[in-house]
């Protein structure tokens, strides 16, 4: 029986999935989406089984199972049951293939399946602000600021598209759109969140100049080094080590914002895209 069992909505586990689309043979056997739906299930599993327990409720895991809310293209709503059981048997088809993980270079967090990665919804207030933070003043970094400065005045058209994102109130903490001036250009939390997440996936090309954009990697280049950035060098490492380590001050947003920096220096290395599920 699956009585009293808990209800899921959609935004439980909504975040920004992210991927460093390194070939490998898990990828071949069960495709990127397959894993990353795998995954995803297999925390959800495990956050309901907690749900239960919590409840002092000693049900063996095949007797759960819990209600998701999704919402329709037309607006609406529909509710289906999902077993507990099915979706961590769906997961055991990882188990076997996790062992191509280790020593992989795409592998950010040392673990199975560490090049998949998350930045949780909402983002922060503080988050926002310290991602303007980080770009660049035209007068120190005169080069990337004429590589960027075009690119920041062109978002401007974008930003009523993110506000009514931000209106929701699902995916910010903050209701307000952080603004900061840089020279003759506004820059908005809605315009990085456009640059960032909404313009499909990150090419090599395009994440090595997101990541002179922010400082994800050293700014005082010349102009022959800005040109050869792609593809990265052999040298990379050494010539342009990253450089937004974590800190103690940072949030869980800014965290996880430094992680996925990290995964876009990793696919400009190896030279694939990084796919974003936002």
């Amino acid at each position: 029986m699956l009585a009293a069992h808990p209800t899921e909505t959609e935004q439980t586990d909504m975040a920004i999935d992210y991927v460093v689309n390194y070939l490998c043979e898990p990828k071949d056997q069960l495709t990127t989406q397959g894993i990353l739906a795998r995954l995803k299930g297999q925390a959800q599993a495990q956050r309901i089984i907690q749900l239960y327990r919590d409840a002092n409720d000693e049900r063996p895991i095949d007797q759960m199972g819990f209600e998701l809310t999704r919402n329709t293209a037309d607006g609406d709503e529909e509710t289906e049951t999902v077993l507990v059981s099915e979706i961590l048997e769906a997961s055991r088809q990882l188990e076997p293939l996790a062992h191509h993980c280790q020593g992989c270079p795409a592998n950010l967090k040392e673990a199975p399946y560490g090049c998949f990665n998350n930045i949780s919804y909402p983002l922060s207030d503080h988050a926002e602000r310290w991602l303007l933070l980080q770009l660049p003043i035209p007068e120190e970094a005169p080069l990337v600021w004429t590589l960027i400065s075009q690119h920041l005045r062109d978002l401007n058209r974008h930003s009523d598209q993110v506000q009514q994102v931000r209106e929701s109130g699902t995916y910010f903490e903050s209701e307000r759109n952080p603004r900061r001036r840089l020279g003759e250009i506004a820059v908005s939390g809605n315009n990085l969140f456009y640059l960032l997440f909404m313009q499909g996936h990150m090419t090599p090309s395009r994440a090595a100049v997101t990541l002179l954009m922010f400082g994800a990697i050293p700014r005082n280049i010349d102009a022959g080094d800005i040109l050869k950035l792609t593809p990265a060098p052999a040298d990379a490492d050494e010539r342009f080590p990253f450089v937004l380590g974590p800190e103690r001050e940072d949030d869980r947003t800014v965290f996880e914002l430094k992680a996925f920096f990290a995964a876009l220096y990793t696919g400009w290395r190896l030279g694939v895209d990084v796919l974003l599920d936002v």
